[in-house]
């Protein structure tokens, strides 16, 4: 996709502001027919490339890359393999390919990016920023090949990481390979100096546990030299937990100290090696007093977890608002997935971002929360705490799979509901409280309103809300199909032209998934069907994350409500 600036004209802005965060990656993208596919993991398995998937790569070659049926399949990676892996590709060897991109990557980024180029050269719309972390490879990308997005990135917080994701797809399915380098909630966590030091040293001595597990001496004398440097830290958090490794390591001296008198009566008596193997055994597969107590000292050094304090991050959020904003307008913090850390780590953001909602309405300035979910793993305790994150937010948007995640962990699974029904029930049968919610899919998507919403999209008097929101998802869901055919990013006059000459639309499989089987939506939803289309040569990467950036423009635009 071409990033650049269409025209270098000034850009008006409604006064609204929408502020993207908090990860961005570089995606590599590479379109395949399956037999140079198998080729090329072939040399990736002989090479010992991406070795930790050579058992996928078997699987993949053996039977393809649709093995699952799922259209994408997402795998987490380990340090610098991903930059091999991509010189392999390019190498002349192996550059087969039928298509490649490289472009910035990272669902908040994709969205970001959307919603800049949706108001390019035109009036009405908010701005556009992207705050949170900026690694080393989308800096070098933003100098060297699109630096008519510097200015979007430009509240970003430089880090000395290279965040990659590899994208190896035939057809419409596709194989993602991505590393966490730079991407985490946690490097935006700002750290006191001790803080900071002493957390460098549990995870140190974490590892001497691991790798020293023969050598107790050494353990020993490194708890002892770290309880020594820190028993009297000013931070009560600090000396409290070196009070407890203090405890541990009297437990280890004296199971160690039982451990030789034992090992001394086994060699008094006689005949040793006649002796029962049972208390060799348990000598030479480490069941002693000292293991048990080892395993209890690094239960404790796992327990510990510093403070969590984004107070950098959201000195960055003020800085926006403070420089772009003004009284009467309203600034969206948008936080473009919830997968790049624990339900505590974001509920610690999530309480800061309130924190900022009631400091700036004292100022009249409006903030409003925005969230847009990731897959969540199968784990229904954990979405539920996931959950009790995203009821915070004021406009919440899914896919379809994502929905059906939650909804199975608040109310148990029910393939037969529709999910238009899904969706009503979420909004409107939880605590979710007043706002929007949308689920959108490859059919179509569905807008839910609930509660008093209206002072979240508009304050303005005699407009048609039910007619604004309608337009608005329209426009996204057609915005989106436009990118999936054409490759590029359109604006606003674009994405018009293309909705009103779009002949025919998916309605079929949409009623199927979205509507009762008595033809109607659930009360309060709004829908828009996509149109039909066929397969790109690429199946790209991201595409919800493109209809959050388009919707929510739209939504804070002045667009819209005239022409509703």
């Amino acid at each position: 996709m071409n990033h650049e600036i269409i025209n270098q004209e000034k850009q008006f802005s409604n006064g609204n502001i929408i502020v993207w965060g908090t990860q961005c990656t570089i995606d590599h993208n590479y379109s395949f027919r399956m037999e140079e596919l198998r080729e090329l993991l072939k040399s990736f398995i002989s090479k010992n490339i991406l070795q930790e998937c050579h058992p996928l790569f078997n699987e993949i070659i053996e039977h393809g890359l649709n093995v699952d049926k799922e259209p994408a399949r997402d795998i987490k990676i380990e340090g610098d393999e991903l930059e091999k892996a991509i010189e392999a590709i390019e190498s002349e060897s192996h550059k087969k390919y039928l298509v490649s991109s490289i472009q910035p990557g990272g669902s908040p980024a994709i969205s970001a990016i959307g919603g800049h180029h949706l108001k390019n050269r035109l009036k009405g719309f908010p701005e556009i920023y992207y705050c949170g972390l900026k690694t080393q490879s989308v800096e070098e990308y933003l100098t060297e090949r699109s630096p008519g997005l510097a200015d979007l990135f430009s509240h970003a917080r430089p880090i000395k990481k290279k965040s990659l994701t590899l994208g190896l797809e035939v057809g419409k399915y596709k194989l993602i390979l991505s590393n966490k380098d730079g991407r985490l909630l946690t490097e935006l966590v700002t750290k006191d100096p001790e803080e900071k030091s002493f957390e460098a040293e549990i995870n140190a001595f974490r590892k001497t546990i691991s790798s020293e597990k023969n050598n107790p001496p050494k353990i020993l004398r490194e708890l002892e030299d770290l309880i020594k440097k820190y028993h009297s830290s000013p931070r009560e958090k600090i000396k409290k937990y070196v009070r407890d490794l203090k405890r541990e390591l009297s437990g280890c001296h004296h199971s160690l100290e039982e451990d030789c008198q034992e090992l001394e009566e086994i060699q008094s008596l006689p005949n040793l090696n006649d002796q029962d193997g049972s208390v060799r055994k348990k000598y030479r597969h480490g069941n002693t007093n000292f293991d048990q107590s080892l395993q209890s000292l690094e239960k404790r050094i796992g327990e510990y977890e510093g403070t969590i304090n984004y107070q950098e991050y959201i000195q960055d959020l003020k800085g926006i608002i403070d420089e772009k904003s003004a009284p009467g307008k309203t600034v969206v913090v948008a936080l473009g997935g919830l997968n790049k850390g624990s339900p505590k780590e974001y509920s610690a953001l999530m309480k800061e971002i309130q924190k900022l909602k009631e400091e700036y309405l004292k100022k009249d300035i409006s903030v409003k929360i925005f969230i847009g979910t990731n897959s969540f793993k199968n784990d229904p305790k954990e979405i539920k705490e996931y959950w009790n994150i995203i009821k915070e937010a004021d406009i919440v948007s899914m896919n379809d799979a994502e929905l059906n995640s939650i909804y199975s962990a608040l109310f148990g699974g029910d393939v037969t509901i529709p999910l238009g029904d899904k969706l009503r029930k979420l909004g409107a049968g939880t605590d979710f409280g007043d706002g929007l919610m949308i689920c959108h899919s490859a059919e179509g998507a569905v807008i839910g309103s609930f509660g008093t919403f209206e002072n979240i999209i508009t304050s303005e008097q005699n407009i048609d809300l039910a007619a604004y929101l309608k337009k608005s998802l329209e426009l996204a869901v057609d915005g989106t199909t436009y990118i999936y055919q054409n490759g590029i990013y359109p604006n606003d006059t674009a994405v018009r032209n293309y909705s009103q000459n779009i002949r025919s639309r998916q309605e079929s499989p949409f009623f199927v998934r979205f509507v009762h089987p008595g033809g109607h939506l659930a009360n309060g939803i709004i829908e828009t069907v996509a149109a039909n289309v066929g397969y790109p040569v690429g199946n790209l990467v991201g595409l919800g994350a493109v209809f959050d950036g388009i919707l929510l423009s739209y939504l804070f635009s002045n667009k819209n409500r005239g022409d509703a």
